[in-house]
């Protein structure tokens, strides 16, 4: 199974609504900038021939459970990007 990139307009309609308000509705675009990986990809059927590896969680589950966690821990959140 290959990973198939995808958008966010096209993942967050799954995505359960927060704070009163969906999650897509959240999402801020902004321009790329010089040098932006366009996309991410990974293709894992070596390490699950040689090893049985399999991930534990789906691109949409997991993207669901990190903006989840973000939305909960809001005040890390903004604690960690004033150290950057």
């Amino acid at each position: 199974m290959r990973w198939r990139p995808s958008y966010a307009e096209s993942w967050t309609g799954s995505l359960p609504e927060a704070g009163g308000g969906a999650f897509a509705d959240l999402i801020t675009f902004v321009k790329d900038r010089p040098g932006h990986d366009f996309r991410y990809a990974i293709d894992f059927s070596r390490i699950r021939k040689e090893l049985g590896w399999t991930p534990a969680e789906s691109f949409e589950t997991g993207m669901e459970k990190t903006v989840k966690w973000n939305m909960e821990n809001r005040e890390w959140a903004k604690n960690a990007v004033k150290t950057l």
